[in-house]
């Protein structure tokens, strides 16, 4: 994907390099005293249009303004189709250091019901875009059977920042590729402190974390309802080489056919993917494996982090409720107050499903979650080309038969059940032996 994408890109809302004066009047002397940087009132598409082809480069070349602010008084929808942006300066290349708020006012800027329209925001080479109490989202839910292959919001570039805050919403699009929400490309930075990414599909169909992209989730945000489409992550896709991390927010209520409901972390044969949550919660998400999380990658868990209420349904392995942890993929699991319980599965690992992957035990609890088959708590089986792993030196899984213990309602193993693989337990480092369980507490 090419570097060169700017600012808000969709529609032929287009940056245009200009020379025309400032046109004072466009300007409001009420609301300029609040902001440092001009500011703009746009209640329409011919006003959202004209700030940005006009009144922005106005202020870039004869102003030497960088800041910008866009206060939107009132919903409307663009028009269709999609076209380069050419918001370029100086022979052509594209305008850097540009940083825009756009203030919604819990308004809503719609795109069309209709194919072939591009991101509604295209944000590149070293511009920042920031979203407060605004919502973009395409027409109506009928979208999901349209041919789309981009975002609604494509980070794009060097140091290309986009930051999601307050009650914004970006909602019902589908991307038949990578990123039905969000798309966070190489050195691209999502920040999302607050509102919802809804209703979106995609490969990562709230938001898709690209190689070298970061995204950080705090606060209130919330990621949900979205749906992986049959690939890989219905909340977040994490590729090799992406990283995310979560202080706060919820991942909930997110689906996929295949794995990771609620969040996928992947790796590929040179990079891994990492994702790193000290808070906030990952629930009542639902996936053929790994209901919750599924770990191809690295994945730490420590905090206040909980990852609860997720289903691995039938189809596919139907494992890991909570989480599974696949081919090579590490899971750590650290801090006292750090809980993965209440997760169901059709067949084994209620709580978590190893399957040729790593999963250290440092500290909390496992616990009430269950599991048709075998593993209430945990499951350890290797894979064809994988060892599994599975090392506890503290924290509590749950089988003591009390109202939190993990089930293995047709099977064995309400704490573990270990098929086969390397799997080591307290108290001590007490070895468990291949097609060997644990109906009670550990330790």
């Amino acid at each position: 994907m090419t570097k060169k994408l700017f600012l808000i890109a969709a529609l032929p809302i287009l940056f245009a390099a200009c020379t025309n004066p400032w046109m004072a009047n466009l300007v409001d002397p009420i609301i300029q005293e609040k902001y440092d940087g001009p500011a703009f009132y746009v209640k329409n598409i011919e006003e959202w249009t004209n700030v940005l082809e006009v009144e922005i480069p106005a202020f870039y070349n004869n102003e030497g303004a960088r800041k910008f602010y866009i206060i939107i008084t009132g919903s409307f929808t663009t028009i269709s189709g999609f076209q380069t942006p050419t918001f370029n300066v100086d022979g052509g290349y594209p305008l850097p250091g540009i940083d825009v708020t756009i203030i919604g006012n819990n308004h809503k800027i719609t795109l069309p019901n209709t194919n072939d329209v591009g991101s509604l925001l295209y944000i590149g080479d070293e511009q920042r875009v920031t979203i407060k109490d605004l919502q973009l989202n395409r027409a109506s839910i009928t979208n999901h059977d349209l041919t789309n292959n981009i975002a609604l919001v494509s980070v794009s570039g060097t140091d290309a920042r986009f930051t999601m805050t307050g009650s914004s919403i970006l909602s019902g699009n589908k991307n038949n590729q990578y990123g039905g929400g969000v798309y966070v490309d190489s050195e691209g930075v999502f920040t999302m402190s607050g509102g919802s990414i809804t209703d979106n599909k995609g490969f990562g169909g709230g938001v898709y974390v690209a190689s070298g992209g970061t995204f950080y989730m705090s606060g209130g945000a919330t990621i949900s309802g979205n749906d992986g489409d049959g690939g890989l992550g219905g909340g977040v896709y994490v590729d090799g080489g992406g990283t995310f991390t979560m202080t706060g927010g919820n991942i909930s209520g997110n689906e996929n056919t295949s794995e990771g409901g609620g969040v996928f972390v992947d790796s590929d044969n040179t990079t891994r993917g990492v994702f790193t949550m000290t808070g906030g919660n990952i629930y009542n998400n639902t996936a053929n494996n790994g209901g919750g999380v599924f770990v191809d990658g690295d994945f730490s868990m420590s905090g206040n982090a909980k990852i609860f209420g997720n289903n691995a349904v039938a189809g596919g392995m139907a494992s890991g409720g909570g989480v599974c942890v696949y081919n090579g993929g590490f899971f750590t699991m650290s801090g006292s107050r750090a809980e993965i319980y209440g997760n169901t599965s059709a067949k084994d690992g209620g709580g978590v499903f190893v399957y040729g992957g790593k999963f250290l035990m440092q500290n909390g609890i496992i616990s009430g979650n269950t599991a048709e088959q075998d593993g209430g708590g945990v499951y350890v089986t290797n894979d064809t080309s994988y060892i599994a792993v599975f090392t506890m030196t503290g924290g509590t899984i749950t089988g003591d038969g009390s109202s939190n213990t993990n089930i293995a309602t047709t099977g064995s193993g309400n704490a573990l059940f270990v098929q086969n693989g390397t799997v080591t337990i307290p108290p001590g480092s007490t070895t468990v032996l291949p097609n060997q369980f644990r109906d009670t507490t550990i330790p």
